[in-house]
């Protein structure tokens, strides 16, 4: 099931982590920094390290968000919240077909937040909703459960 969590973060928000997203700087690295083996022969993107002040200063934006937000708690009852993962897609760069790898330390599917428009097919999404889903609404949190 699709569920589509609406106003998760509000517009300051979202500008927020666009500000600081934009300003991370050397905290871009490689995005198969955390790829398995078959993701690391089809990634090409980059990520913020995550272990980098600025991926836990916005990723705590992120989880307190959703610790507040009952649609969200009723809907995954989730035991643990962990921090999310910030990647991005510029010029040539995707992350080609994959199969995400079974065994991590912290799960490779979170839930995914836009912050920023796709561009050039981006495949945030692709497996749950199609290649030709409708743009979202900044600050929406779209996820299976």
């Amino acid at each position: 099931m699709l569920l589509r969590v609406p106003n998760v973060l509000d517009a300051a928000q979202v500008r927020g982590l666009r500000t600081g997203l934009d300003a991370a700087g050397e905290a871009w690295v490689d995005g198969r920094a955390t790829a398995g083996h078959q993701g690391a022969q089809v990634k090409r993107n980059r990520q913020i390290a995550e272990g980098s002040a600025v991926a836990r200063e916005l990723g705590n934006v992120i989880v307190g968000a959703l610790e507040r937000n009952p649609l969200f708690l009723s809907a995954a009852l989730p035991a643990r919240i962990y921090p999310p993962m910030f990647n991005r897609y510029e010029d040539a760069e995707t992350f080609g077909a994959h199969v995400d790898g079974g065994v991590r330390l912290l799960p490779d599917r979170l839930p995914a937040f836009e912050v920023a428009r796709p561009v050039r097919g981006h495949p945030l999404g692709q497996e749950e909703i199609g290649r030709d889903r409708p743009p979202a609404a900044l600050g929406r949190l779209g996820h299976t459960f």
